[in-house]
């Protein structure tokens, strides 16, 4: 298993409360584990499996590579994912419509979480 750096993750959840002050706000930053493979998941029966089996609250494909690669070189690291589809036959229309959202969104966490790091 590859795990994020703990203290940036900390800071990660820190910043959601900057970066999204509205609690009535449906955006949220949801701290959990992501399963990562060679494979878009397209299905509901898919993801239930995997959130049976695994407790994930997402699939990706690139954190768990990234995560190795930092992982080997001793470099702390986090993962923060813009949910873009619910693993459903719509995946790909669901992607288009809520790109631009989960783009924004990534960028209000990344705005807070610069500053956050860079004074460590």
């Amino acid at each position: 298993m590859i795990e994020s750096d703990p203290g940036l993750v900390r800071i990660a959840g820190e910043d959601d409360e900057h970066a999204f002050p509205n609690p009535t706000d449906a955006t949220r930053l949801i701290i959990g584990t992501m399963v990562s493979g060679d494979k878009h998941v397209k299905n509901s029966e898919t993801l239930r499996w995997l959130q049976q089996n695994f407790l994930a609250l997402a699939t990706e494909m690139e954190g768990a590579a990234t995560g190795y690669t930092f992982g080997r070189s001793d470099v702390p690291f986090v993962v923060i994912r813009g949910i873009s589809d619910v693993a459903r036959k719509t995946a790909h229309t669901d992607f288009k419509d809520n790109f631009h959202k989960f783009c924004q969104n990534s960028y209000q966490i990344l705005e807070g979480f610069v500053p956050l790091y860079k004074a460590l």
